[in-house]
């Protein structure tokens, strides 16, 4: 008999010698013995009954003949959008934490929300109460991380919150890498590396080396550990899952990807990326090639298309809709779905330097120069925060940080809510 856990061979016993399985009056070996093995893994969650799948979770060692296991990691991120919340729940409670934790990092922020729907309303909490604690997890790394989405890397990405710490390039000193407390204090050096295009993950911070070609580095916050990356003028610095998504100066704006360690380096598009944000498991790009059309593609390198033929600039990706300053309409702020339709013009004013974060719009209006204003992302609530001529609008710690030509280049902040 083979165990429908581990894939253990259990001849002439009653019980899984590996992972303990009650062999003998296992439902699947009193049909078809090897039936699982034969199955496609990704036809597996439809074709096996959710009594078999709950039997299974019950278990928690992996092994790498968990036929569960072998599902979760063949599948697509497509592939696992499409399963219900009920069935990613019974998955994630047949595998280690871990898998599962990988698992539902993968999926939209709209899938997850309809799984803590799922979990919130379900009365049986016997399968649901592991995976609620994976959510709020992501929840809290997401908070302390600084990964609320924000428009940053559209504007050099100057500035990266994590942990409780900021990052940034610090224009009083070169430019260098510096760091300080979230509410800041114990400001501090930890490079002299002239640096932009600021990235967290990991317990590594990621920038572009001005001091060095803008190639890509690392360190950790305490300034060790320095590495170089890569060999590529770097720009527009994204991570997501051991993978780092840029656009390479050197082959002529392409879109890479090369993993954390600086290895598998490979070429996902080539027509060119003026810009580049990164929402879920797709990159959206200005196309160069396609006169600054706003382009999507998989983080696989698939599915490339087209969303609008606006001639765009600081494109922002916000609760599924992009906004982004319209060229072909003088300037004027717009949004569209992630899917191409319902494109609507936000405000009629010239703008640029947008930054999204936390339902607000922050912009430097051209049509009053260059002042720093907000908004709320249907146009609403239109406020001028400052008379300075601004450009480069990072935001951190609830604090917005941005060049000034008032104060002849220098950078300024204000505090918002």
């Amino acid at each position: 008999m083979i165990c429908t856990v581990c894939g253990n061979n259990c001849e002439k016993t009653k019980l899984c010698s590996v992972c303990g399985n009650e062999v003998e009056n296992d439902p699947i070996n009193s049909t078809n013995k090897a039936e699982y093995i034969n199955y496609s893994p990704r036809g597996f969650a439809e074709r096996y009954a959710d009594d078999i799948l709950i039997k299974r979770s019950r278990i928690k060692k992996r092994c790498n003949d968990n036929p569960i296991f072998i599902l979760v990691k063949s599948l697509s991120v497509s592939e696992l959008e499409a399963l219900k919340p009920e069935k990613i729940t019974e998955l994630y409670s047949g595998i280690s934490p871990a898998d599962g934790y990988a698992m539902v990092k993968k999926l939209s922020k709209e899938k997850i929300k309809d799984i803590e729907f799922f979990v919130a309303e379900e009365k049986d909490k016997k399968f649901t109460s592991a995976i609620a604690k994976c959510l709020e997890r992501i929840a809290s790394e997401l908070e302390e991380q600084g990964v609320l989405k924000n428009g940053n890397d559209v504007n050099k990405g100057l500035y990266f919150e994590a942990n409780g710490q900021v990052f940034f390039s610090n224009d009083k000193d070169k430019n260098f890498l510096y760091r300080m407390k979230s509410d800041g204090t114990e400001v501090g050096g930890v490079t002299y590396d002239e640096c932009s295009a600021i990235a967290y993950y990991d317990g590594y911070i990621y920038y572009s080396n001005a001091s060095d070609s803008s190639c890509l580095y690392r360190i950790t916050p305490e300034g060790k550990k320095r590495k170089k990356i890569n060999n590529d003028m770097t720009e527009s610095i994204n991570i997501l899952d051991g993978y780092i998504y840029y656009i390479s100066g050197t082959d002529r704006r392409a879109i890479y990807k090369i993993s954390v360690d600086g290895t598998e380096r490979q070429r996902l598009d080539n027509d060119g990326a003026r810009e580049m944000t990164l929402d879920g498991d797709t990159l959206y790009f200005v196309n160069c090639a396609k006169r600054d059309a706003i382009y999507s593609i998989k983080i696989d390198g698939r599915e490339k298309k087209c969303i609008t033929k606006d001639e765009a600039a600081f494109i922002n990706v916000f609760e599924n809709t992009l906004y982004y300053k319209n060229e072909t309409e003088d300037g004027a702020l717009y949004s569209i779905s992630l899917d191409g339709t319902d494109k609507k013009e936000i405000l009629p004013y010239s703008t640029a330097h947008i930054n999204v974060y936390k339902n607000k719009i922050y912009f430097s209006n051209k049509s009053d120069k260059n002042r720093l204003y907000s908004c709320n992302t249907d146009g609403s609530d239109l406020k001028c925060l400052s008379t300075d001529n601004v450009s480069l609008i990072n935001v951190a710690a609830n604090t917005l940080y941005f060049k000034s030509a008032t104060e002849r280049g220098q950078m300024c902040k204000i505090e918002i809510e």
